[in-house]
């Protein structure tokens, strides 16, 4: 049995269990993983087949991710009938002969996926759609078009690895300001030895250089401080010591992704500065039991939040304090809502915020990058999998891999998922983290 097979019994498989047990969300992703096997297999008309099937699933349940995904995919495989035109005779409901109205295709629905993936805030799809929107306005002739989304998908993909949690931190320049003291008390010598009434002078002088240096601690505490609210107090020291290229390996750590489902609509029509607020609840909450359990905060993502256990201080239980976390977070957070406003007498209007984690364990290399604006951050496929656990998660739940699962043994309760289809990974077999008397 070759791999394409393989692939298609498996999602066959898996989308016969989810209308047993009634997913339709799960139905639309075995769809849409379908789309994809045969869309690699340059069946386009299969392809566009499931990813219709899948779109129409995903707009009647309102899973506006899964459908932004299922338009960008139509207008991907239009825009490919257009590069690779199909060469056969027999009629077609969804690929036309006609090139230009394959094209014409492409544009709309990536239009419309770029809207959508706009407006959830999604911005990794939106790279995608812009860059594929790219292609196909430069294959229409709209070159000046064409360039715009080119340019929105390489500021896209800057953004999408930047780092929102970046603070502002600026270094004294401590020995040039030295060098100007030494400076002036050379200055305040050589007029000494002409005159001994420059003595007071010198005395004023040398208060002066007393209140700079103090002036010059008190700046360097700050910036410590400053420098300890960004970095772990362990690399904070490293970096101080004049460290050129800080950069580990860790063989082992447990990384985890909480975000918060559908952010973007909940909030929709609130001031900015109660959406700021409300993140910062959220954040700070995470934060406190991210200390409790000893995470490291890494970075927020928009409102998605980033932490590692076993980095910078290796801990042989990792994967223990990532699940504990997970699970206090969840408990705290299972009645948290949005209110519009923060002083509200009325209720009806709060809406309920769920929280999609997402775990995984392995090995990461953890670093600072920046020369005036520090961040700690960590890199791998173990990284990529997390984040893909997440992505892949399902509201109110905490989706975690089989790796991290067996990590754990028997000290906590899993819910088998089955396997599924991970985006850059394959076939995965996945498990949700259960809240019961055994991890209580």
């Amino acid at each position: 049995m070759d791999d394409f097979t393989k692939s298609l019994e498996y999602q066959t498989r898996a989308m016969k269990i989810n209308e047993e047990i009634g997913s339709k969300t799960g139905i639309a992703t075995n769809l849409k993983n379908i789309g994809d096997i045969y869309g690699d297999r340059n069946d386009y008309s299969k392809a566009l087949e499931y990813f219709f099937k899948a779109l129409k699933i995903n707009e009647q349940i309102g899973n506006y991710d899964g459908f932004s995904e299922n338009l960008g995919n139509i207008g991907e495989i239009y825009l490919k009938t257009y590069i690779n035109p199909i060469n056969t005779d027999e009629k077609n409901e969804f690929v036309s002969f006609n090139r230009k109205i394959n094209l014409k295709k492409s544009i709309e629905y990536l239009l419309r996926a770029y809207e959508l993936s706009k407006s959830i805030g999604d911005l990794s799809s939106l790279q995608e759609w812009c860059e594929n929107l790219s292609i196909a306005y430069d294959s229409s002739g709209d070159y000046k078009t064409s360039m715009r989304y080119f340019k929105e998908s390489v500021a896209l993909k800057d953004t999408i690895y930047s780092h929102e949690n970046q603070k502002k931190i600026s270094f004294i320049e401590y020995n040039h300001q030295r060098a100007e003291m030494e400076r002036n008390l050379q200055i305040e010598k050589l007029k000494l030895e002409h005159s001994k009434q420059e003595i007071i002078f010198l005395i004023v002088v040398f208060i002066l250089l007393v209140a700079i240096i103090l002036v010059i601690v008190l700046e360097r505490s700050r910036t410590e401080k400053l420098l300890l609210n960004v970095l772990p107090k362990k690399i904070a020291k490293r970096l101080k010591g004049k460290e050129k290229y800080i950069a580990d390996h860790f063989d082992e750590a447990s990384i985890v992704f909480a975000d918060i489902v559908e952010f973007t609509q909940i909030s929709a029509g609130a001031a900015p500065e109660r959406i700021v607020q409300v993140l910062d609840d959220i954040f700070t909450k995470f934060d406190k039991i991210s200390e409790k359990y000893g995470l490291e905060k890494i970075k927020t993502i928009g409102d998605c939040y980033m932490a590692v256990a076993g980095v910078p201080e290796p801990n042989l239980n990792h994967a223990e304090a990532a699940a504990n976390w997970a699970l206090e977070v969840m408990e705290m957070m299972k009645d948290y809502k949005f209110k519009h406003h923060e002083s509200s007498d009325n209720s009806n209007g709060d809406i309920p915020i769920k929280f999609r984690i997402g775990m995984h364990c392995g090995p990461v290399v953890a670093g600072v990058i920046g020369k005036k604006k520090f961040i700690y951050d960590l890199w791998g496929d173990t990284v990529n999998t997390a984040s893909r656990m997440e992505e892949n998660g399902v509201s109110g739940m905490i989706h975690v891999s089989n790796r991290f699962k067996e990590t754990l043994s028997n000290t906590k309760t899993f819910q088998d998922r089955g396997e599924i289809v991970i985006k850059g990974k394959g076939t995965m077999r996945t498990w949700f983290l259960t809240i019961d008397e055994k991890n209580n």
